[in-house]
Formats: structure tokens, sequence, C-alpha cells
């Protein structure tokens, strides 16, 4: 007997799917889906829209979000776990505040050492060797200077496990 699938796909405009969890896919798509690429983040989101004509104003509604239900203006975000902003599967999605959606993002492109928050040499405050910083609850910390990144990744990440918990993410 061949394995249940554990996921649904439904097609968007500019040849992306969504993947959604197999309770969903029904009243997902009975509805409208359009690729949405977010500069930003440089991926793309299944969204739809919807034209207000009280408002004469177009809305946008993000899959993710109608999923896990989070209403018009709820500042709480939704959370991809995989990083996939296209999988939209009930397992890979989480309710999160700003910040901790922010604790599993990628790293920047413009990173030059590999890992999320250390940086080489350079930091006037500090001294050469490669330093290590975090943030948590707005508040920039430094974790220390260490003689190789692999060292200053290591004690971000220890750091980093206590004060992030689950939304943790190394790179």
């Amino acid at each position: 007997m061949p394995q249940e699938q554990s996921y649904r796909e439904i097609h968007l405009t500019k040849g992306q799917v969504a993947r959604v969890s197999p309770q969903d896919y029904e009243w997902l798509n009975s509805l409208k889906w359009s690729a949405l690429w977010n500069k930003f983040t440089k991926s793309y989101y299944a969204v739809h829209l919807v034209w207000i004509s009280a408002e004469q104003t177009t809305r946008t509604f993000y899959m993710q979000r109608m999923i896990l239900r989070l209403k018009h203006g709820d500042k709480r975000q939704a959370d991809h776990k995989d990083r996939n902003t296209l999988n939209n599967t009930r397992e890979n999605l989480r309710i999160a505040t700003q910040q901790q959606n922010a604790f599993n993002m990628k790293l920047r492109r413009d990173n030059s050492t590999g890992y999320k928050g250390v940086y080489k040499e350079g930091r006037k405050e500090h001294g050469p060797g490669f330093h290590a910083y975090l943030f948590c609850k707005g508040i920039r910390t430094y974790v220390g200077k260490f003689p190789t990144a692999e060292e200053a990744n290591a004690a971000r990440c220890e750091r980093a496990k206590q004060l992030h918990g689950a939304f943790f993410r190394a790179s």
C-alpha cells in the first residue's frame, strides 16, 4: 500500500508551486493564488489578492498567515521553519514575533565570514580578531573576540541557543 503524501501542491503564477497540508488543500485551492517576489528575502510568497471596492484598493492575503489564522493587523508573523517560503505545510509554519522570525533568517549576502554575527577585525571597540555579536530583545550583545571565525561562531551559537530557544538557527 503506497504511503500517503504529506503535502499537496497549489500552483501559483510565475511557474511557482506552494506546498500545503492535506487538510488545508480544499479550501486553499478554491482561491486564486499568485506568486509574489519579495526583493528583501529574495523569495516568493503565495498570496491571494482581493479588490476592496469600498476602499478602492487591493488587499494582499498571505497563504501562511491564513493557515495560521493571523488576522489583518496582527503584528505577529508566520515563520517558515525550513526557510522555504512556499512550504506552507502546518508542520513547517509557526507563529513568531518579528524578532523570533529574524533569528531564523539566512546569512546576509554581504557576509564575509560565512557565519551569522561573526565579523573580522576592524571593529574599533574591541581590537583585531574575529568578533561575535548577537541581538536579543533589541539589545546587541558582544559575545567576545576569538582567534578564528569558527571559534567565534561556536561561542555565538552556544549563547544564541540559550537566548533564541526553538527559533535558534546557526546559519
